[in-house]
């Protein structure tokens, strides 16, 4: 027999030197299947690999439930004079390691078994699976997301940094696969290699740990927005007073204060604060939903409905469409003969609309000091900025500051569809008002603060305060001067945080904001009183002055800041008195007893279809139900125990994969075979559970993070660990054992001989890499390169989608069956490609 028929598939075994060799399980008792028939074998096999997907997606809920149970344990630390709970484990990390482990753990262990079962040396199974699934993720899943969101509505990522780390690595996982394989060292995966791969996945955990955190903000200078830590606060029956009271500060700061607020705040409670559904639930209900079992409880109702975008009590700053993006005071200088404003359009843009810009005289007057603007401006469908230029006059005269009014306003015939954010700023009923300040500038002007006085509302967190000092009457040269807080009643380091510095204006420069002021909370210790403390600026350089008509002299300027307790905040609480929470221990996954598992074998349906599908996935449901409970020891021995049964399925399924490859493409070699079952059947069966997962998470989110966030980091753990893992343990492995190239019977040097990279004349292994872990790169790497490419293009849609609607998720009927369409063709581009590659291979 010749060599090449030696490597064809026969009966759903390869035959290799003469040998039949098989699975770890399969075929059991010989190759009596041969004489079933390829067509019968076939649809054998593909019925029992689509079986053994069924239990792997029942055995993964089980362990997914106990990474839940793992990952939801929690501590009750003291901040200053409160407690406060957090989780032991940060979400971010969690999502990134375990529960990314349990949503990948069928594709990381097959690479881990497939390695065993080789010898110690690469197959194709693995590492294609991995690469096959990969792109079913990035490409599908987030297709199915985007057009499963409601008409109308848009989820956008709200945690860009987090994000931004994962979809580079998971993009970075891939593009490195190539660099190892095909550039370095062609064909083989040294140990620095496998060791690095390995690493990288420490490095994205602790990478999105320091983005999540705002630590990468920090480190590049950049300002660190507020995380809006408040919505991390969980409504349960354990929650005190004092965090009810962070709630109602966050929901009146977010929906208004006006008495539909009130009147709605126990549902804007739940709505806010009560326990999201978490990937592993969601994961369970999406296996439920596939084999029609019994829903969790909150798949239903309730808490989690969102509430009607029609109800009196939304959102009064959702509701508006338009707001003045410039600041309330703007400057203008007469050398500079222009003034840009910028007007903002929020809210639904899938229209056009008209807004009235007209200016109004103040101390300057038109025709003298600028050009006089009266109009209407359109805002066509999707445009969100207009920017109006004023023309600014300038003379030869020193003249003194002046300023004017920029009034905008809706048009009679908008006003039906169209708001203004803030409606009567500056006093002027169904306007907004901005100041423009035109400032000479050959003086060095006098500086003093916008305002002598402010006063700010207390909120449950610590509230930055922007402080702004004004250079009027000139701009000319620089200047500096320095500033300091003072106590008076508020003691800085306890009610505030004291600042001190020196503050540079350049020439021209006319508005200056100081250091943030941060205002530390006091919620029970505060109640109605107030306290305040003093921000001074002195010292000023350059022949400035002090503005001495307000508080201070012509040596200094004094802002008083008055911290204002939250009077009205017990008067809401009190309607929260009889509110009913939820339990969170009926949402949980984890069974408190084996008996409490067992009683869910009963069937749940009454119809014929449902107890027929309960009695044939039964087998799957009694071994889910003898696994540990996740209640015990904190759920590390339901960990262990279902890992353990994914493995043994898991091999099941490989060798099934292997059979069903030879048994419908018996012409191809096994090498072939293997890596066109792997992308197609063996990626699509381990990723459907998730796909329904991360399209019921879309829906029920108001984000997109976790439905995007969750395909991108498991795309990374895949390679870093999948590949990672198994390569880097082969490498080492032929590293310290050595190899006896002069020996037909050492190990590696039968397996080189076998399979035929040894002594390919195009892969020069046994000059080049003796004793080495071998992967060849052939179709794997060019199927890599493809998807590389095709990921790229599916973030960069997500992209577009983001700066042009909105949001990654929805929009537009048209806009997202085109955009799933399109991502949805990337990933039949790289099916294609890659069968065509694994048959042309050896051809």
């Amino acid at each position: 027999m010749a060599e090449s028929e030696a490597k064809i598939c026969d009966g759903g075994v390869s035959k290799v030197s003469g040998g039949d060799t098989g699975g770890i399980f399969l075929p059991i008792g010989g190759n009596w299947e041969r004489a079933w028939g390829q067509e019968v074998q076939a649809v054998l096999i593909f019925g029992g690999l689509m079986y053994c997907f069924a239990g792997v997606a029942f055995i993964a809920d089980v362990f997914m439930a106990a990474i839940e149970k793992i990952t939801s344990e929690k501590v009750r630390l003291k901040e200053g004079d409160r407690f406060r709970t957090y989780y032991v484990w940060n979400p971010t990390v969690a999502n990134l390691t375990l529960m990314a482990l349990g949503s990948s753990a069928p594709e990381i262990l097959l690479s881990i078994i497939e390695l065993i079962n080789n010898g110690m040396q690469s197959g194709e199974l693995g590492p294609s699976t991995i690469v096959g699934s990969a792109a079913f993720n990035l490409h599908v899943i987030i297709a199915v997301c985007v057009v499963s969101i409601p008409a109308g509505e848009l989820r956008s990522i709200k945690e860009l940094p987090v994000f931004a780390i994962t979809a580079a690595f998971s993009i970075f996982a891939y593009v490195w696969l190539v660099f190892i394989l095909i550039v370095v060292s062609p064909h083989v995966v040294e140990w620095w290699e496998g060791l690095l791969t390995f690493l990288f996945f420490p490095v994205l955990v602790i990478l999105a740990y320091a983005a999540d955190k705002g630590w990468l903000n920090k480190c590049l200078g950049r300002t660190v927005g507020s995380t809006d830590s408040q919505t991390k606060l969980v409504l349960t029956p354990d929650t005190t007073q004092q965090e009810k009271a962070e709630m109602v500060a966050f929901i009146r700061a977010k929906y208004g204060k006006d008495q539909n607020v009130r009147d709605y705040m126990q549902e804007l409670m739940h709505y806010e604060f009560d326990p999201k559904p978490t990937r592993a639930q969601m994961r369970m209900q999406a296996t439920r939903v596939m084999f029609k079992g019994k829903s969790l409880p909150f798949a239903g109702k309730g808490a989690y409905q969102k509430l009607a975008t029609n109800d009196e009590s939304g959102n009064s700053a959702a509701q508006s469409l338009l707001r003045s993006a410039h600041r309330p005071r703007a400057a203008g200088w007469r050398r500079a003969r222009k003034v840009d404003c910028v007007i903002t359009r929020t809210g639904d843009c899938s229209r056009g609309c008209k807004v009235h810009v007209k200016t109004v005289d103040g101390t300057a007057k038109a025709k003298d000091d600028y050009t006089a603007v009266d109009m209407d401006v359109l805002f066509r469908w999707g445009e969100t900025k207009k920017t109006v230029t004023i023309d600014i006059i300038e003379d030869t005269e020193y003249e003194e500051t002046e300023d004017f009014q920029l009034h905008l306003s809706i048009p009679p015939a908008s006003r039906g569809r169209v708001g203004l954010a803030q409606d009567g700023r500056g006093g002027v009923p169904g306007c907004d008002v901005a100041s423009i300040v035109i400032l000479d500038n050959n003086h060095p002007g006098v500086l003093g603060f916008s305002s002598s006085e402010i006063k700010v509302e207390e909120s449950p967190e610590p509230k930055p305060v922007m402080v702004e000092v004004v250079r009027q009457r000139g701009t000319y040269g620089k200047v500096t001067c320095a500033y300091r807080t003072e106590d008076m009643t508020a003691v800085h380091d306890y009610d505030y945080k004291a600042i001190s510095g020196v503050l540079e204006f350049d020439h021209g420069e006319a508005v200056k904001m100081l250091p943030p002021l941060t205002v530390y909370p006091k919620l029970e210790g505060r109640s109605e009183k107030t306290e305040q403390f003093r921000l001074i600026i002195s010292d000023a350089t350059g022949k400035a002055t002090f503005d001495d008509s307000t508080d201070g002299t012509e040596t200094m300027s004094i802002c008083t800041i008055t911290i204002q307790g939250d009077a009205d905040t017990q008067g809401w609480l009190g309607g929260l008195a009889d509110m009913q929470v939820l339990n969170t221990d009926q949402l949980a996954l984890t069974k408190r007893s084996w008996m409490e598992q067992f009683e869910e074998l009963k069937p749940d349906g009454e119809s014929c279809m449902d107890k027929v599908v309960h009695f044939a996935l039964f087998p799957w449901k009694l071994i889910c139900a003898c696994v540990p409970p996740p209640s015990f020891c904190g759920g590390w021995v339901c960990f262990v125990t279902a890992l353990a049964v994914i493995g043994l399925l898991t091999a099941l399924i490989g060798d099934l994969a292997e059979m069903l490859g030879c048994a419908l493409l018996p012409m191809l070699p096994t090498k072939s075979a293997k890596a066109i079952t792997a992308v197609t059947i063996v990626a699509l069966g381990t990723s459907l559970p998730d796909t329904f997962a991360s399209r019921a998470s879309a829906v029920q989110d108001s984000t997109a993070d976790a439905s995007i966030g969750n395909v991108t980091g498991s795309n990374s753990v895949n390679v870093f660990l999948g590949l990672g893992l198994p390569w880097m343990v082969g490498a080492f492995y032929w590293k310290l054992k050595g190899v006896n190239l002069d020996d037909p019977t050492d190990p590696w040097v039968m397996t080189g001989t076998e399979v035929g990279w040894l002594d390919n004349p195009d892969m020069h292994i046994r000059e080049r890499y003796p004793a080495c872990f071998v992967v060849p790169a052939g179709s794997l790497g060019s199927c890599v390169m493809v998807f590389s490419v095709t990921a790229v293009s599916t973030v960069g849609i997500l992209m577009v989608r983001r700066s042009r609607y909105g949001g990654e998720l929805g929009g537009p009927d048209g806009v997202k069956w085109a955009s799933a369409a399109a991502m949805v063709s990337l990933w039949l581009i790289y099916i294609v490609f890659s069968v065509f590659t694994a048959i042309s291979e050896e051809s």
